[in-house]
């Protein structure tokens, strides 16, 4: 195993799809910081790699179903995810899109869109009041067992495909989205409101 840090930098976003390195073969515990570059990890069959953060701003990355990795934080950037994220984080123009059978441990959107196309499971959701969770993409089920949208946030699961178990908590914020939430629960639901 090595542990190494690697930066890689560019002159803007190239977009995923078009990202002008590929990681291969690396394992360890380390971090990849990207700023306005792009970086596919894995990206070949039989390649595998162990990282322990990716931080990227204003670019993108590409993460195989290969690949073990303990947080993501996106800072106006985006991401395609094959693999289970314990820890997303995401801010300004982001957007994310989850595939396969990839789970979410903690995914805190600040801002952005978190795109939910798979079936894995989201253990806990947190929509800021910038951020969108759309779970239109996909049809299989899920389960989100902690939900909380504040104010201004959105939340679309038009074919009913999330169950959470514990609710969705409607936090309010008080800032300049008061009262302000969108959702898309799909048809013929029971909405029942409890404080908490």
């Amino acid at each position: 195993m090595c542990s190494s840090d690697l930066l890689v930098t560019g002159v803007g976003n190239p977009g995923l799809g078009n990202e002008q390195v590929d990681w291969v073969g690396i394992n360890g515990t380390t971090t990849l910081t990207v700023n306005g570059a792009g970086v596919t990890i894995a990206p070949y069959v039989g390649d595998a790699a162990t990282l322990g953060a990716i931080e990227v701003t204003q670019g993108c990355v590409t993460i195989s179903d290969a690949v073990t990795l303990a947080s993501v934080s996106l800072q106006s950037s985006s991401m395609d995810c094959r693999s289970n994220v314990p820890s997303l984080f995401m801010d300004g123009a982001s957007s994310a899109t989850i595939r396969e059978a990839a789970t979410i441990g903690t995914a805190e959107l600040d801002a952005g869109t978190l795109r939910h196309n798979g079936s894995g499971d989201i253990t806990t959701l947190k929509i800021g009041s910038g951020a969108t969770a759309d779970f239109s993409g996909g049809r299989a089920p899920i389960t989100i067992t902690t939900l909380q949208i504040n104010e201004g946030g959105s939340f679309l699961d038009p074919y009913q495909r999330v169950s959470f178990p514990n609710g969705m908590k409607v936090t309010r914020t008080g800032g300049p989205m008061v009262g302000l939430l969108t959702y898309d629960l799909g048809t013929n639901f029971t909405l029942k409101r409890e404080p908490y």
